[in-house]
């Protein structure tokens, strides 16, 4: 196994729109950018002489509120702080490397958010994972002496950015991995509500090598989809499933497309 050290740092690929169709409700996930460009201020509308007196310094500037994809920020700490193993910076200056896309999820007539995050869980309430100077020896080791592994997690919240769903993406290798990527999401179709994750993953046993010419660089990452059944629960809550018994776990299905098919030709012959 040959990884390159600098993609210990979280990585996320490109991650592709997300639409989920509920059987009596249309629903669908997107980009908070696609529709966020900048952070709502409150107040009426500025003036040409009200732009030159702020510029001059003679009116304060306008009261920015926080924008949505800046309260899904504040909501990933919480969430994350409780979990992570990695001791993390109070500034958050290590931690934007953790988070991947935010997506606004209307599922179901109510409005969610939707947040790939990358990191290390603990294992056990009181584990502690410090990270020290990188060399060949110290790849991928905590200084207290576990593998320094990396689990790709999802996470929902409500309109009041309270999390009311999470899921750690179960990948059944048999030796430590280090999940750098969620590259692609996708709905299984329009019957069900089902999302189709591709993870990708490399191993970080002790016995793995480090890439030593950039031709070697990722040609040891594997791909994997998962299939994710949401379901709201009375209390508020949205249940994620992941269900391994079509495509299996883990798996050699790289794209969405192919997932699909898999699980169609699975759930056939099952009947």
């Amino acid at each position: 196994m040959k990884t390159d050290r600098n993609f210990a740092a979280w990585r996320w690929g490109a991650l592709t729109l997300l639409a989920v169709v509920h059987l009596n409700a249309a629903a669908e996930i997107k980009l908070l950018g696609d529709w966020e460009p900048d952070p709502p201020c409150g107040g009426p509308p500025l003036t040409m002489n009200d732009l030159h007196d702020i510029q001059a310094g003679l009116k304060p500037r306008p009261a920015c509120s926080k924008s949505e994809t800046e309260k899904l920020e504040e909501a990933n700490w919480i969430s994350l702080r409780k979990r992570i193993a990695t001791i993390l910076e109070p500034d958050g200056t290590t931690l934007r490397k953790f988070f991947g896309q935010g997506f606004r999820l209307h599922f179901d007539g109510d409005i969610f958010y939707l947040q790939a995050i990358g990191f290390m869980p603990k294992s056990r309430l009181d584990e502690v994972c410090t990270l020290g100077r990188r060399t060949k020896e110290t790849a991928y080791q905590c200084l207290e002496g576990q593998r320094y592994t990396v689990a790709c997690h999802i996470a929902i919240y409500n309109r009041q950015f309270e999390e009311i769903g999470w899921h750690t993406v179960r990948i059944n290798e048999s030796y430590p991995i280090f999940c750098n990527a969620i590259p692609g999401l996708g709905r299984l179709d329009a019957k069900h509500d089902d999302v189709l994750a591709v993870v990708q993953y490399f191993s970080v046993a002790k016995e793995s090598k480090l890439a030593s010419k950039i031709s070697e660089v990722g040609s040891d990452w594997n791909r994997m989809t998962v299939r994710l059944k949401l379901r709201k629960t009375g209390d508020g809550r949205v249940e994620i499933e992941q269900d391994d018994r079509c495509l299996g776990n883990p798996n050699t299905e790289e794209e969405i497309p192919e997932a699909r098919v898999a699980i169609r030709r699975c759930e056939k012959s099952a009947r």
